[in-house]
């Protein structure tokens, strides 16, 4: 790993020239900052070029409320989950025979659990706690046994799903849109339609 470290004010960030991803260790949570810890990796949208797009690892507790308890007997799909700590933490509660949990993220995991273990031996106690926390939910995540990994794009996932493929359909771009916020707000609704597909017909899609 080509890995740069640089130390500054609010805290420590270490980037992977190999792959561009920034992680960004800060000293305390800044309220309405990503976090304390997170990623920022380059954005898979071909649309919007050269942008990058956060990692965040929110808790379980921050996740909305329609989502709890869990209930053992339901499948749930993360879209996007990062490093947060829903299923992570659904896994470490469920009893072992519960259906497993299935994340859908293009994050690297291996990637971002290596820069996690340099930040690791750079960092103060508080923040090492921080850091820990993050690498045992890569390790759950990572975990075939424990989560249904689909290590791609929403699109890609939706493509290889038994719902089949005739379930996709390709995105018409306007392509007099040249405006970032209108672009994206073009993304936010083919990823919403895209998240229904994956439910069945009790199915809930909850977001946030």
């Amino acid at each position: 790993m080509n890995v740069k470290i640089e130390k500054l004010g609010y805290g420590l960030t270490l980037f992977d020239k190999s792959n561009s991803y920034l992680l960004v260790i800060k000293e305390e949570e800044i309220q309405g900052d990503l976090g304390r810890v997170y990623f920022m990796i380059p954005s898979p949208c071909k649309i919007i070029k050269d942008t990058s797009i956060p990692v965040t690892a929110r808790d379980a507790y921050e996740y909305p409320p329609q989502l709890f308890p869990i209930k053992t007997n339901y499948k749930y799909i993360e879209v996007g989950a990062g490093l947060s700590g829903f299923i992570p933490e659904m896994v470490l509660k469920s009893p072992a025979n519960s259906i497993r949990p299935t994340i859908i993220d293009i994050f690297n995991y291996n990637a971002g659990y290596n820069l996690l273990e340099i930040a690791h031996k750079n960092t103060n106690p508080n923040q090492k706690k921080s850091i820990e926390k993050l690498m045992d939910r890569c390790k759950i995540i990572t975990d075939p046994s424990k989560v249904n990994l689909i290590n791609c794009s929403l699109g890609s996932a939706i493509k290889t799903n038994p719902c089949g493929p005739n379930a996709y359909p390709e995105t018409e771009w306007d392509n007099k849109i040249d405006i970032k916020k209108k672009i994206e707000e073009q993304l936010k609704s083919r990823v919403r339609h895209l998240e229904k597909l994956l439910l069945n017909e009790s199915g809930c899609l909850i977001t946030n």
